[in-house]
């Protein structure tokens, strides 16, 4: 067999698996040798995004990003924007000249939106325009030049109030993706976008963590960039910098890296604050009939042990099932209750973006950890491929492709409580002792105090004497009023936990509660999760333990 159909095969394959499930911008250039694509055009990918957010007193941050210009120079003459308020009905429009000649692999520009005037908060349906001339003809685009799907409207909320967030907590993402992810099917936004995005949100970090076999030098590919650059050495080197800016929100490297679970199959995990690629093509599907993992979980964690002990190992979400179709074409798998167990691995990442079935199965999982004594941490993240406010995503390679709101960077979010100014290591200590809870909407916290000593989330209190626990539930008019909160009490020698429902007042926002409590004896936990409410839809927040006896 030749190189070229070897290569073209692999292609085929490759796409067919991924694209059932990539919440990316679409690539739309690659084509198979032979094969027409229904998703081709003789331009560069070019698309406008923003934050499905804005906290208040901030800007709104408009993204324009073009891709593979260098193929296909274009000239970009002005980008128009149109605000719309559903209830008032009234429209606001910016317009920004542009006048600019693009000939970059990928090129973007911030268009700043001024919140002082737009006339209320509150959702906004937001639709932009982009005339542009290439190949001598003058043309326009509305939300991007995808083909072939209907173009819906970006939707806006702009906040009233902040994050819901208590003294010393910051919010942020533990698993994105960025433009370091650049291959046949996808790509994601730079970092610095990453960052842009977050601080309108009202996030205060970011974790960077791109795939293993995206980030491997291109000597690896059998389809190699035009930059000769190892890939993870770029990236090293862009996150010291953005470190040396001392910016308002951190920017956390990691990886998310192809590891071979018990049987064999292609398993994902995030590695945290690594300096160190560590390898992982099983299912990267260069070569569709060679997915066996590089290296095995056990090998990974010796090799981050030897070469990062400051890095962190958790497991990506470990309850998601493959597609049969990448089951078989990239040996994708699961992690099993044994790979969950074994040593190495910090915590689990069960918040993926929207709260799923794999989500309540990982819980459930969880709890069962919690209750033999595994200090597991859990955490959260959107798993966004660089989108913020949709993410398009092709379904049939060189076919189709839609577009959704899931997956959006900072809508899955984990809170860490800081003892010193945010900072990479910082963000890793609080994750090493689990001072973490995660929500997709309201804040929660617990603490014991007593006249001896404070015990907070991730803590343990071998003894305290006569403890208040000590409650903050806070939510705002974005995620509705207070629902349910319980208190989960895990009583390790029974093997069981007992659940407390804390008295909430009716449409109330917030909750701060000092209560006496009688501490289990022996060892046990103590944990929170709080439910609101806004209409039809439901918001959760849930506390990793505060441990009592061990």
């Amino acid at each position: 067999m030749s190189v070229e159909m070897e290569n073209a095969m692999s292609a085929f394959w490759w796409c067919s698996a991924l694209a059932l499930l990539l919440p990316a911008y679409a690539e739309i250039h690659y084509r198979l040798p032979g094969l027409p694509s229904r998703l081709f055009r003789r331009e560069p990918e070019m698309l406008f995004d923003l934050p499905f957010r804005v906290d208040p007193g901030r800007p709104i941050p408009l993204f324009l990003l073009v891709k593979d210009a260098h193929r296909f120079p274009v000239h970009l003459k002005e980008a128009t924007v149109q605000l719309t308020h559903p209830e008032s009905g009234e429209q606001i429009r910016f317009t920004f000249p542009l006048n600019r000649e693009v000939r970059d692999p990928l090129w973007h520009r911030v268009l700043l939106l001024k919140r002082e005037k737009l006339p209320r908060s509150g959702d906004y349906t937001v639709w932009a325009w982009l005339e542009y001339r290439i190949g001598g003809r003058r043309r326009r685009l509305m939300q991007d030049n995808y083909p072939g799907r209907r173009k819906p409207p970006f939707h806006l909320h702009l906040g009233e109030d902040a994050l819901p967030a208590g003294s010393g907590w910051l919010w942020g993402d533990l698993h994105t993706h960025s433009s370091y992810t650049r291959d046949q099917l996808e790509f994601g936004a730079p970092p610095e976008l990453l960052a842009r995005n977050a601080e309108a949100l009202g996030l205060r970090f970011v974790a960077v963590t791109d795939h293993s076999y995206d980030l491997e030098p291109p000597s690896s590919e059998p389809f190699p960039p035009p930059d000769l650059q190892a890939p993870w050495a770029a990236f090293q080197k862009e996150m010291d910098e953005w470190a040396a800016r001392q910016s308002g929100v951190v920017l956390l490297r990691g990886e998310e890296v192809s590891a071979g679970n018990r049987e064999g199959r292609n398993v994902h995990a995030l590695m945290l604050g690594n300096r160190t690629l560590y390898p992982g093509r099983g299912d990267g599907g260069r070569h569709f009939w060679r997915n066996r993992p590089t290296l095995d979980l056990p090998r990974l964690h010796q090799r981050r042990r030897e070469d990062d002990p400051r890095a962190l190992l958790f497991a990506a979400h470990p309850l998601s099932r493959p597609p049969r179709s990448q089951q078989w074409v990239l040996n994708r798998g699961h992690w099993t209750g044994k790979d969950l167990d074994q040593q190495g691995i910090q915590g689990w990442q069960l918040l993926n973006g929207p709260l799923d079935q794999a989500f309540w199965e990982g819980l459930t999982l969880w709890k069962k950890a919690l209750l033999k004594g595994k200090q597991i941490v859990l955490i959260g993240g959107s798993d966004a491929h660089g989108n913020f406010n949709l993410f398009r995503q092709i379904t049939l390679p060189l076919l189709q492709l839609v577009c959704k709101p899931v997956h959006r960077l900072g809508e899955a979010r984990t809170g860490l409580r800081l003892l010193t100014p945010p900072s990479e290591s910082a963000l890793l200590e609080a994750l090493r002792q689990g001072r973490a809870i995660v929500s997709n909407g309201p804040f929660l916290s617990l603490h014991l105090a007593s006249k001896e000593r404070s015990v907070h989330i991730g803590e343990t209190a071998p003894t305290v004497n006569n403890p208040d626990l000590c409650i903050q539930a806070i939510s705002s008019r974005e995620f509705g009023t207070l629902s349910q909160l319980w208190l989960r009490i895990g009583l390790l020698a029974a093997g069981y936990e007992l659940s407390l429902p804390i008295p909430l007042q009716p449409n109330t926002y917030r909750l701060e509660q000092k209560r006496a409590v009688a501490l289990p004896q022996g060892k046990a936990y103590i944990r929170g999760e709080l439910v609101t409410r806004k209409g039809e839809q439901l918001f959760y927040c849930f506390t990793n333990p505060i441990w009592i006896g061990l």
